[in-house]
């Protein structure tokens, strides 16, 4: 549904920025910011912006209070390459590279030598999300010319509440591979097609989903060409008279890149890794059925499925919500927002709440192209003759027109960052959560008595710290079996935070799973103490057709 609540909040916060950047400009009397001091106080906030996030992400997960089921998986991947082994993730019960094909998890695996640790996960993850800002300000440096708007768009996207909500689900590919596709668009845009390549191939190891992004770009190339580069000037002209052939022949090349690349990956590179366990095309709702082929079928046969798919009140206002975040964006060319069009309508087709309502890491591919369009909107209107006299009036001079204007942004971001982000001056943050609670400090003493190596099923919360050995399974509300049932696993050990459970949905299914190992004569509670147990497996032998160490049967 609809929230109109909201709608109302983001239009008063609107009329608010403007009060309050017109009396600041008043009294403030700004003058033009030096490139020294706006590089330096960005990047002293993308360290502050990187460190509060993954402080935060840690006092949750030492809280035991992250489902983080896929951070179990990446660890125990990152484990096994960092070890030489297979990356099979025994949780999904298939290949890392069937889930997602992320070629760039072995180069962070090499990063991940220095300090095996989720911590030291955590921390590259953020940091690079928090990178990418440092992109968009070097960016918008070109474009815009003007230090305090570079400034601006930076903090606009430091202070993104779904890019703070992104950084909440920390340690995806989508992390690493967010700064090289901003990368690749400042190369773009500075026409240095030497690097935009080297940037692009590394963001295409990320994630299979990833050439499709490119594949939009390109396509935008071609239908305009020179619409993604910084316009020549006259003398440059002089020398390059055909300048739109470049931008079809480049366009061309990224569309067929990009396409080829997620094209291999469904339907050739990752089905050879092992049986679909996760079932992604599920996520698509109607229009996923009959798989990769099927989806492409009913995306074309049936318009009015994809239109009432597309067409809901919650996705309206999410993509709404995130275009608030950069208005401007509406300025840009039509060809311009290709990508980003198509990135958001990527995201609007599925039925998973988490990709349309854009508050996880789906969501950082989309970044780099809505702060691009976002640039060249702000470009596009600042250069618009009808706004000349307005300028004029109300910045009081032509030249101070883009200090006026970042100073809006600015407030208007912290205006938003108030209402939705997750950082201190935020109506919803607690400094509550970074206390260690003593049921956690019980927890992390009971998790030491299970000795490293052997296998272990636990519950969802606590799969990452147990995550780096070979098989490590997660007990979700999903997979549960009440007394005289057999699970399709029998691991070594099994450990449960029942107090923990009881606040949690589905808080039966998880409980009834624990009364199986209760009842069941292969198992004795090992440790037992505040709602932790521990359950160690006996010397019965197996029941038949039951497997371990393989995964799914």
């Amino acid at each position: 549904m609809f929230p109109p609540r909201l709608f109302l909040v983001y239009c008063i916060q609107l009329v608010l920025a403007w009060l309050l950047t017109m009396l600041g400009w008043r009294l403030l009397k700004l003058r033009e910011l030096p490139r020294t001091w706006a590089g330096v106080l960005l990047w002293t906030l993308v360290v502050l912006q990187a460190v509060f996030f993954w402080a935060t992400y840690m006092a949750d997960h030492y809280n035991f209070l992250n489902g983080a089921v896929d951070m179990a998986t990446i660890s125990q991947s990152l484990w096994n390459i960092m070890r030489g082994n297979t990356p099979f993730e025994t949780i999904l019960g298939t290949h890392a590279l069937r889930v997602h094909f992320s070629l760039l998890w072995y180069a962070v695996a090499q990063i991940f030598r220095l300090w095996p640790s989720i911590a030291w996960l955590v921390l590259m993850s953020t940091l690079s999300v928090a990178l990418t800002a440092v992109v968009l300000q070097a960016l918008a440096r070109e474009i815009l010319h003007s230090e305090w708007l570079a400034l601006a768009i930076g903090i606009s996207y430091l202070l993104n509440p779904y890019l703070q909500l992104a950084q909440m689900a920390a340690g995806h590919a989508d992390s690493f591979d967010t700064v090289f596709m901003a990368l690749s668009l400042w190369a773009l845009w500075k026409r240095r097609m030497g690097w935009f390549w080297i940037s692009m191939l590394i963001a295409l190891t990320g994630k299979e989903d990833v050439g499709l992004y490119y594949l939009a770009l390109g396509i935008a190339m071609v239908c305009k060409p020179g619409c993604c580069f910084q316009p020549l000037a006259p003398e440059e002209h002089e020398v390059r008279r055909d300048t739109g052939r470049p931008g079809v022949i480049q366009g061309l090349a990224v569309a067929l890149a990009g396409g080829t690349w997620s094209l291999l990956a469904y339907t050739v590179l990752m089905p050879a890794f092992g049986p679909d366990t996760q079932n992604l095309i599920s996520r698509f709702g109607g229009l996923g059925d009959g798989g990769s082929a099927g989806l492409a079928k009913n995306i074309l046969m049936h318009p009015w499925l994809l239109l009432t798919t597309v067409c809901q009140g919650e996705k309206v206002f999410s993509i709404f919500y995130l275009l608030s975040q950069s208005a401007f964006s509406i300025f840009a060319s039509g060809w311009a927002l290709l990508p980003l069009g198509f990135s958001i309508w990527l995201k609007s087709i599925t039925n998973y709440v988490g990709m349309y309502n854009f508050w996880d890491h789906y969501s950082l591919h989309i970044m780099p192209f809505l702060y691009f369009c976002t640039l060249v909107g702000l470009k596009k209107w600042m250069e618009k003759p009808i706004f000349a006299s307005w300028r004029q009036r109300l910045a009081g001079q032509e030249k101070a027109f883009p200090l006026w204007l970042a100073f809006f942004l600015i407030v208007l971001t912290l205006l938003i960052n108030l209402e939705r982000g997750q950082t201190p001056f935020s109506r919803k943050f607690s400094w509550s959560r970074y206390a260690l609670t003593d049921h956690a400090r019980i927890g992390h003493r009971m998790l030491q008595q299970i000795p490293p190596g052997v296998s272990v099923a636990a519950q969802e919360h606590l799969a990452p710290h147990l995550s780096f050995r070979r098989e490590i399974y997660a007990i979700t509300s999903q997979q549960y079996w009440r007394p005289g049932e057999k699970p399709w696993y029998l691991p070594e050990y099994a450990v449960f935070d029942l107090k923990g459970a009881r606040r949690l949905p589905f808080a039966d299914k998880i409980l009834g799973t624990a009364d199986y190992f209760y009842a069941t004569p292969a198992y004795i509670v090992a440790a037992e103490e505040d709602g932790w147990v521990i359950f160690k497996k006996t010397g019965l032998a197996s029941p038949a057709g039951v497997q371990t160490g393989e995964g799914r049967p």
